[in-house]
């Protein structure tokens, strides 16, 4: 066989491979032809709890990356974007007193890493005065001194309610927010406050007094003064429990129609933020008439000063110092009493510092062990001999 013979022979065979070739390839499944698809491998997740707004980065290299930011809820979670592996995570804040690192924290496929960065925030200090001394103050609703104070150490950025407390001059508030490194000042001065010297109570008539007040004719009587009502008010009153009476005309004459004991709240205390808050005056029972006597009545005898006297616990200053609210009494700055305040329990000795016509501020100066005086608690007070 010729050397032409067998290249050509070879030939036909490569074309016949060639045709075997692509009918096999045609006539087989697509599936064989198509692309593999790839499954993301599963990354790391990681959890922070931190101050909110606390923001987050990872090392790499000497770059920062910014990884999320803490939330109002004080929780962030990371549960892609960050590799596996051993990472640098900083922590910084706006209010911290410096960054927080973190190193060597491995993370792994398939597992929760937790991360409590201990982050150093900045505080500020409060300090508040108050005039006169002995006037009792209040941070967010707890007691925490009189006269002065200096708080320090609270998170800044934090709005706390300053008061001042007393039974005496009323209630004076404020509503401040801590600076950083700063000292947040504030003045309270109620020296002017005292009802004695500054008549503002105030008395919203109810509906049924109302009514009958604007009748045409009609006579307003306040501890039986006459009063003007306006804008459906009784104003410039003295602090305290007030009889109100409602007169209309009838044949010449005034037919007393409504009668009652109202309490004359305190108004806005000069430089409060906030409106005062009034000392609840126990309610005074409605006087009954009292017959026609055309005679002079003699004057009241003074009351012996062992009279038991009748009242309740208005608010407690401290543990040594409250208001009680007393009914008639005759007497004076200074009094010794005992304080009985319930069957079998000793009596509390007290000494009366400031006496009203409605009451006064009480230091305890003895009391049964373990006892606790609370508001609202009804006593009988004994004036000692």
């Amino acid at each position: 066989m010729s050397i032409l013979t067998r290249t050509q022979k070879i030939s036909a065979l490569t074309w016949l491979f060639f045709v075997f070739s692509v009918f096999f390839s045609a006539s087989a499944p697509l599936a064989v032809c198509a692309e593999p698809t790839f499954v993301a491998a599963p990354e790391p997740v990681f959890i922070v709890r931190a101050e909110p707004g606390t923001q987050i980065y990872r090392m790499a290299g000497a770059d920062k990356i910014i990884i999320g930011t803490v939330g109002e809820d004080g929780v962030f979670v990371a549960a892609r974007g960050v590799p596996a592996g051993t990472h640098t995570f900083i922590f910084e804040h706006a209010d911290a007193q410096e960054p927080y690192r973190a190193e060597r924290v491995s993370l792994k496929i398939g597992e929760v890493t937790k991360l409590n960065p201990e982050l150093k925030m900045r505080t500020g200090e409060l300090m508040v005065t108050c005039l006169p001394a002995d006037v009792a103050l209040f941070v967010d609703g707890e007691l925490k001194g009189q006269g002065a104070l200096m708080l320090g150490s609270l998170p800044i950025g934090k709005e706390v309610t300053i008061e001042a407390r007393s039974s005496v001059y009323g209630v004076q508030s404020r509503r401040v927010k801590v600076r950083a490194g700063e000292t947040t000042k504030v003045n309270f001065d109620l020296r002017g406050n005292i009802p004695a010297q500054k008549p503002d109570g105030k008395i919203v008539l109810p509906d049924v007094p109302l009514v009958l007040a604007l009748q045409q004719g009609a006579v307003v009587r306040v501890d039986g003064v006459p009063a003007q009502v306006t804008d459906g008010a009784l104003t410039e009153l003295a602090v305290g429990a007030r009889v109100v009476e409602v007169f209309l005309p009838l044949k010449d004459r005034l037919i007393p129609v409504w009668r009652g004991a109202l309490a004359a709240r305190s108004a806005i205390m000069p430089g409060a933020d906030l409106p005062a808050v009034p000392v609840d005056v126990p309610a005074a029972e409605t006087p009954k008439a009292e017959p026609v006597n055309r005679t002079v009545p003699a004057p009241e005898a003074a009351p012996a000063a062992s009279e038991k006297i009748t009242g309740k616990v208005e608010m407690v200053v401290d543990q040594k110092r409250f208001r009680i609210s007393m009914s008639k009494h005759t007497l004076k700055d200074g009094a010794t009493c005992k304080l009985v305040v319930a069957l079998g329990v000793e009596p509390l000795h007290v000494r009366l510092m400031t006496v009203t016509a409605s009451g006064a501020l009480a230091t305890l100066e003895k009391s049964p062990e373990g006892y606790e005086l609370k508001e609202g608690a009804t006593f009988v007070l004994e004036p000692n001999e």
